[in-house]
């Protein structure tokens, strides 16, 4: 009799993941072989399920449901999920696996690298499995580099001339959502006063992407993507610096490299009209610190309300609370604190993130060395400095890069002519005129040059 315990079937996939994730690919596109060839149904593995975002957990119950979340907490009588930011708690009892799932990113790159760069016709799988999960840009790159490797791979060919079809679609479709945006926009009367206030005012998709190449830890970045034409001009502008490659082999390896160290050559040569080809697939860990532990929480709940500086009464600070989740608005309430002094300083001090305005002036009056203005119905955001969301924050500031760069991005900060004097003389001001960025504050450490 066999002495090991019997294994769950998700058990036994898991053990077997380094058999299935290359026959994957195999499965990915019958078109790839001769239709007269009958398939083969035993042999077409199923897609594994995808994490929607880093951490996630499968539970499969018992009864065959099946909950998707991250694992908060777990004992020997149940486990807590949270699925959509709520917290569910399930008997283990009723749990026939947990299954970790990874992201789209990570069976991308163990697919990758489980492919041998001259096994052309798996490689091509691969573009054909990015794309129908409708990663156009990764699969662009990725069928130019197949076609760098090999010329005669007509499919391949017809495949990027359809990926990059459908990229100019989607680049088409969004300028015109955004002049219809803004040929919808109703205009205020004169002398209502309801403000300079319109979506239009919210950063691009573009320039929330700028925001993240700039604030990009490189010992620990965010999946990035550069295609292939941005590389090459890479090498063409900055020809002559000796930390670029010339010589033919020395340039098609260079194609070939990790994408963080082709950004980290653009820091080090400051190619900042290149910073905008570089594609973010995720979000720098300063900022999303911003998103969870400020924006999202207090920023949102007390300063942007329609009360405060999310309303009528905002004067010459305002905050955007529409769709408050969404990263246009998150990275346009950033930029806008970035912009914004009181009384000639700036509300963000990264030198000493304690005392910068923004979070002084949510501290009890008698407590700040920037009291809030007497305001009917405001209430402290924290309780001392050593709040926990007083602490987040300061830890948020020590997060972003150093030395702070000015953002490259012609902005103007809203602001509400519905009562300008509202808030007092302690009132921090945006938006007193166009800031469109400068360039860099020089670096006097090495590790960290400006950008």
């Amino acid at each position: 009799m066999n002495s090991n315990p019997r294994l769950r079937p998700w058990t036994i996939l898991r053990r077997l993941s380094l058999v299935l994730i290359p026959a994957i690919v195999l499965a990915i596109s019958p078109h790839t072989f001769a239709q007269d060839e009958p398939a083969d149904d035993s042999l077409q593995p199923v897609d594994p399920p995808v994490a929607d975002e880093p951490g996630q957990s499968l539970l499969i119950m018992n009864d065959g449901r099946r909950f998707r979340g991250k694992v908060k907490s777990k004992d020997r009588f149940e486990i807590v999920l949270e699925i959509a930011g709520i917290d569910t708690r399930f008997k283990l009892a009723d749990i026939l696996d947990i299954v970790p799932l990874k992201t789209f990113d990570e069976y991308y790159r163990e697919l990758k690298s489980s492919i041998p760069r001259e096994n052309y016709l798996q490689r091509l799988q691969l573009c054909q499995w990015i794309y129908r999960r409708h990663r156009l840009e990764l699969a662009a790159t990725e069928l130019e580099e197949l076609l760098d490797d090999n010329q005669r791979l007509d499919e391949a060919r017809e495949l990027l001339r359809i990926v990059n079809a459908a990229i100019e679609l989607e680049d088409a479709q969004a300028e015109a959502k955004l002049e219809e945006q803004a040929g919808n926009e109703p205009k205020a009367a004169p002398g209502e006063g309801a403000g300079q206030l319109s979506p239009t005012m919210l950063l691009s998709d573009d320039q929330v992407n700028l925001i993240r190449v700039y604030e990009i830890d490189v010992k620990n970045p965010p999946p990035l993507l550069i295609r292939r034409s941005t590389i090459e001009r890479l090498l063409n502008e900055h020809a002559m610096d000796e930390i670029l490659p010339t010589s033919p082999e020395g340039k098609k390896a260079y194609y070939r490299r990790d994408p963080i160290d082709i950004l980290s050559d653009m820091f080090r040569l400051q190619a900042r009209d290149l910073y905008g080809e570089v594609h973010v697939r995720g979000e720098p860990l300063s900022l999303n610190k911003f998103r969870l532990r400020v924006h999202n929480t207090w920023l949102m709940n007390s300063c942007a309300t329609n009360q405060c500086h999310g309303g009528l009464e905002a004067g010459r600070f305002f905050l955007f609370n529409k769709q408050s989740h969404t990263a246009n608005t998150v990275y346009t309430n950033l930029l806008i604190l970035e912009r914004t002094s009181l009384h000639g300083e700036p509300f963000l001090n990264y030198d000493r993130p304690e005392r910068s305005p923004l979070l002084q002036l949510g501290l009890p009056q008698e407590r700040s060395i920037y009291p809030h203005p007497e305001v009917e119905g405001w209430r402290p955001t924290f309780r001392d400095q050593s709040d926990p969301q007083f602490t987040r924050a300061v830890d948020w500031m020590r997060s972003m890069y150093t030395p702070r760069p000015d953002y490259p991005i012609d902005y103007q900060p809203p602001f509400v002519t519905f009562n300008l004097d509202h808030a007092g003389s302690n009132a921090p001001q945006s938006g007193k005129e166009e800031h469109p960025g400068g360039a860099p504050k020089p670096s006097d450490d090495p590790e960290k040059p400006s950008r």
